[in-house]
């Protein structure tokens, strides 16, 4: 399922476009065959299902440093989230980056979970 505005106007046959996050939500819950649903934003769309109440998990990458954005989050809360670790430790080289020498920008994923 994907809006409107984050894709192109092309036709997939795998694909569900619409309007707005509640009609995503629409057919994601008329459809038995979907268990998960995994939200890539921007920024209003992440807005959108965070009011829901019905956001499990956050996957959230920090990056340190000042950057020119067009869009910025600043009203997330994870207040109401547990931060959990449950990245395999093979796989921590490719979500945490702290190496002060590289000229990349030093990132790190944290992961937050919720009852719902």
């Amino acid at each position: 399922i994907s809006s409107n505005q984050t894709l192109p106007n092309t036709d997939y046959s795998n694909v569900i476009r619409v309007n707005s996050f509640n009609e995503a939500l629409k057919y994601a819950n008329e459809d038995s065959n979907i268990e998960n649903v995994f939200i890539g934003g921007g920024v209003r769309i992440y807005e959108e299902a965070m009011k829901t109440n019905l956001v499990k998990r956050l996957l959230l990458t920090r990056v340190k440093g000042d950057f020119q954005c067009t869009a910025v989050w600043s009203s997330l809360d994870v207040s109401k989230f547990k931060r959990i670790e449950t990245i395999p430790d093979e796989y921590q080289q490719f979500f945490n980056q702290s190496d002060e020498n590289d000229e990349t920008p030093l990132y790190h994923l944290e992961i937050y979970e919720r009852d719902i």
